[in-house]
């Protein structure tokens, strides 16, 4: 499996969000952090599922 650069970043967006739940984040960065995975997940929707 070819690790890409999306991959990295939602692997990092997903790690922020665990350790701002564990640490009690503000609820505004949190809010920031599922913001860019929401967005990952609907340009990856958009292009017919297949992350390249």
């Amino acid at each position: 499996m070819k690790i890409t650069t999306d991959m990295i970043a939602v692997g990092g967006l997903v790690i922020a969000l665990v350790a701002g739940i564990v640490l009690s984040a503000p609820a505004e960065l949190l809010t920031g952090i599922v913001g860019g995975l929401s967005g990952y997940i609907s340009k990856t929707v958009q292009q017919g599922g297949d992350v390249k």
